[in-house]
């Protein structure tokens, strides 16, 4: 499964990664953008299995990058470390598996790594 992690913070994106691959191991291919622009690039070239997308991100947005490319129906989990309701309402809006809040713990990624890996099985 292709699963692409983007966030501005380089801890995090180690964190999900390392968790996923702690859970599966050598089942993954990773990439990662630090910015919804090079998300946004990155998807021109690659379609993904499931992003974990951080709601606040230099440049543009992860709400804003996903409001670019939610019609492609590509399976996103968003990441933030405000509990704020608005910006839940807003990703459940355009699409988002669900809302996770920083740091995402163990079971949580196992969640959503296993649900959406379950839903490609189906394709």
């Amino acid at each position: 499964m292709k699963i692409i992690l983007a966030d501005d913070e380089r801890l995090t994106r180690l964190g999900l990664k390392n968790m996923i691959e702690e859970l599966y191991p050598d089942a993954h291919q990773f990439l990662e953008a630090s910015d919804g622009e090079k998300l946004l690039e990155m998807l021109e070239q690659e379609t993904p299995d499931l992003i974990f997308l951080d709601i606040h991100m230099p440049r543009l947005t992860g709400l804003q990058a996903f409001s670019k490319f939610s019609a492609k129906r590509i399976p996103v989990v968003m990441l933030t470390g405000y509990a704020e309701f608005a910006y839940a309402k807003e990703a459940l809006k355009l699409g988002a598996l669900d809302y996770l809040l920083k740091p995402a713990s163990l079971d949580e990624v196992h969640h959503f790594a296993g649900r959406v890996s379950a839903l490609s099985a189906f394709e």
